[in-house]
């Protein structure tokens, strides 16, 4: 199978929020986020599928039951293009994977995490509680850390040998659940101004809900938590202060 710059974010995406189901022979693709990632969906994601699939028509959808946002595809040959890679049908559970093509290939591999991550990764920034630190360290958001979570353990080796082979450094972690019908969660973290910033070179941030997080803490040097896409959006144009999410003493 041919493989496509556009394809292989296409799987990242779909590994992080889609899902795949087959009634009656009849073939959907559905892949959904928060509602706060309307504009990502509109302005890249159904960019991406309507170039990569030759696609005239698509069009956002918000799922108004699960309070997502995203798309939905009646298209077998589509399906059949996951389906022959291994992508499963249904809970995709365990047997999730990065296909070994893209492992192959250090530019495939970029797209693929920017895929995953932007749908299913995370970004945020911690303070330092105590210890010999500046008062800023203490009581500012400012040390970067990207996770990726995954409950699927092949995936989770794959991710490990994706993020090696562009000598990114990171630590895991494996939650052991003790709930019956739960599954453990393999986590990936990247933590360090040094290792986001090989992330921003190398592989990109395009969600915005995501994005806004970083270039906050680009101009600044920290970024508070706990806000919305839209305060976030008044910060980087002046209009919202900062500092003003914090209580300092």
């Amino acid at each position: 199978m041919k493989f496509t710059m556009e394809f292989a974010e296409i799987l990242g995406i779909h590994v992080g929020d889609g899902y795949m189901r087959v009634r009656g022979g009849h073939h959907e693709l559905d892949i959904s986020g928060n509602l706060e990632e309307k504009e990502f969906y509109d302005k890249h994601v159904i960019k991406l599928l309507k170039k990569e699939f030759s696609l005239e028509y698509l069009n956002g959808i918000e799922f108004q039951p699960r309070n997502t946002y995203g798309i939905k595809l009646y298209k077998k040959h589509i399906c059949k293009r996951f389906i022959d890679l291994g992508i499963p049908i249904g809970k995709k559970g365990d047997n999730l994977c990065i296909p070994t093509q893209i492992l192959g290939d250090s530019k495939l591999i970029r797209r693929f995490l920017r895929g995953f991550f932007d749908t299913d990764g995370n970004i945020y920034f911690a303070k330092r509680a105590s210890g010999d630190y500046t008062k800023f360290h203490k009581t500012r958001h400012y040390h970067p850390r990207i996770s990726l979570d995954t409950t699927s353990r092949k995936l989770f080796e794959d991710l490990k040998k994706a993020l090696d082979s562009l000598n990114i450094n990171y630590s895991t972690y494996i939650r052991r659940v003790k709930n019956e019908g739960w599954k453990d969660n393999f986590s990936i973290r990247i933590n360090g101004k040094i290792q986001l910033m090989k992330w921003i070179s190398m592989i990109g941030i395009k969600n915005p809900v995501k994005r806004t997080r970083y270039e906050i803490w680009n101009k600044f040097g920290f970024c508070p938590p706990h806000t919305t896409l839209k305060q976030r959006e008044k910060i980087l144009i002046g209009r919202i202060d900062p500092n003003s999410f914090y209580k300092d003493p």
